[in-house]
């Protein structure tokens, strides 16, 4: 039997000092301003998360079901391609839209016809691109290329109709078996998503950069017998978290995938400390890459930006929201802390949302966010369910950033 893997995903790393703000959730807290610093001790109301002993309250996860994270299958820095190949069943002759999200570039054949072309450089993003097609009565092929220019690397895709529902009456085939039959087990578990996928790959040229091997083909799409491909797909969601602990912290495990809470949480105070790689070959995201995901949602950049001016995709930044306020970052291989305020989305009676989430950060003492409104998930969330709890989420990205002393004050 062959086992089904959850496909991960990206993570900042964060610490926490509380402050009050001027939101109204804040001002009726009757918890006190207090400053913490590293080797910060854990009130007594605080839930431990971690304190070095084990990694009990974490499990690994898929970023959101039905993302595929190339980087839990390939484990080597590279500027490269991939390729996927998935078999879907229709029931009927259909038009029907691909909702397309890809880190980076991605390319869609449907049937040896190209239906979707973005050679891009981004974060990935559920549904980002929208696609229309036509799928045939009976098996469908779909064939995927998805460039990799650094950090992170994913692809996800879901069939709707023209008002954006789920489409009910396809199936897909699973790679792994000999059946000629069509499953809905693993896109009804994932929200839509195709998640059995084949994949072969990477495939990269000399001298050629994301963009250009984006219009390179390699032999999957020649349709060559001797390209090389191998099952992958989903995996219990309650496994174990398969990072290491070393002297006291845990430590991304590459290839492992990222890691979240087994609880969940709403408002909160957290605090957790940090400590990226040093790592002088490396450039921009590829330089002790994690993240620090409130709620499996929002994320707070983990990343070595020693000296930098800061944009919202260095450390301490909030993706495409905000950058720091200031660069608090100390050099790689030193502990630094992360503490934050999390007051998450409010609702009226109706279930229509009247405020956004809003953070505050502190990064090793100094303010980098003051009341910071995020109007929705940021790249790479656990899921966009912004009206439920959610776990804090820390992201593989390949890079050993470790982690220690985190804990959290519920509100």
């Amino acid at each position: 039997m062959t086992v089904r893997k959850w496909i991960v995903f990206s993570v900042t790393a964060v610490g926490l000092l509380f402050v009050s703000v001027g939101c109204q959730e804040q001002a009726k807290s009757k918890s006190k301003p207090f400053k913490v610093k590293l080797d910060a001790k854990a009130p007594a109301s605080a839930v431990v998360l971690f304190d070095g002993s084990d990694l009990d309250s974490w499990r690994n996860f898929n970023s959101f079901a039905g993302l595929v994270d190339f980087n839990s299958y390939i484990t080597t820095e590279k500027i490269a391609v991939v390729y996927l190949s998935g078999q879907l069943w229709s029931d009927e002759s259909q038009d029907a839209f691909l909702q397309i999200g890809s880190d980076d570039g991605v390319k869609v054949w449907l049937n040896g016809e190209v239906v979707h072309a973005n050679n891009v450089l981004r974060g990935h993003k559920a549904g980002e691109d929208k696609a229309a097609v036509k799928l045939e009565k009976g098996w469908n092929i779909l064939l995927v290329k998805v460039t990799q220019g650094g950090g992170g690397w994913g692809f996800s895709v879901r069939l709707v109709d023209k008002d954006d529902n789920v489409l009910k009456n396809i199936s897909e085939k699973n790679p792994a078996t000999v059946s000629s039959k069509g499953t809905r087990q693993y896109m009804d578990a994932c929200s839509g998503y195709l998640s059995l996928w084949a994949m072969s790959g990477p495939y990269t040229m000399q001298g050629k950069g994301p963009q250009q091997l984006f219009d390179t083909e390699f032999s999957p799409e020649k349709a060559d017998e001797r390209s090389t491909w191998q099952a992958i797909g989903i995996e219990e969601p309650d496994v174990a978290a398969k990072w290491n602990i070393v002297d006291g912290a845990m430590e991304v495990n590459p290839g492992t995938g990222s890691i979240i809470t087994r609880k969940k949480f709403e408002d909160f105070k957290l605090h957790i400390e940090f400590k990226t790689p040093y790592m002088p070959e490396a450039k921009g995201q590829a330089r002790g890459n994690s993240g620090v995901y409130l709620q499996g949602r929002y994320e707070i950049q983990v990343l070595d930006s020693y000296g930098l001016d800061s944009k919202d995709n260095d450390c301490g930044g909030i993706y495409k929201v905000a950058k720091p306020l200031v660069n608090a970052c100390r050099r790689a291989g030193r502990w630094q802390s992360y503490d934050i305020a999390f007051y998450a989305p409010k609702f009226d009676a109706a279930g229509k949302k009247i405020k956004d989430a809003v953070v505050t950060v502190y990064q090793n003492g100094k303010l980098i966010h003051n009341n910071v409104s995020i109007p929705s998930p940021t790249g790479g969330a656990k899921d966009h369910d912004i009206d439920q709890p959610g776990g804090i989420y820390l992201q593989n990205h390949g890079n050993k950033v470790q982690f220690r002393n985190i804990w959290l004050v519920e509100l």
